[in-house]
């Protein structure tokens, strides 16, 4: 196995480091569970902190959308909604 560029020369040099690396599967599990936590508890907050904030969120994401419907609508080229 080739090490990396940016691999420990202490490392390299020890023959049992390969080992020492390598995690059975129940800490790779403990690891994964450990992420999906955290990545749950940043979503749950955000989600906390913008309801909060939701009418302004939602007047935010429409008003790109009322500008161009208010561009169509004061257009005199026909539009037309299904594909010729």
């Amino acid at each position: 196995m080739k090490a990396p560029a940016d691999a420990d020369p202490k490392l390299l040099d020890n023959p049992a480091s390969e080992e020492e690396l390598r995690m059975p599967l129940w800490q790779h599990l403990d690891e994964l569970r450990s992420a999906i936590i955290r990545v749950l508890l940043v979503l749950g907050v955000l989600v906390t902190v913008l309801f909060n904030y939701s009418e302004y969120v939602i007047v935010l994401l429409e008003k790109p959308c009322s500008m161009c419907y208010q561009e169509i609508a004061n257009s005199t080229l026909p539009v037309s909604l299904t594909s010729s």
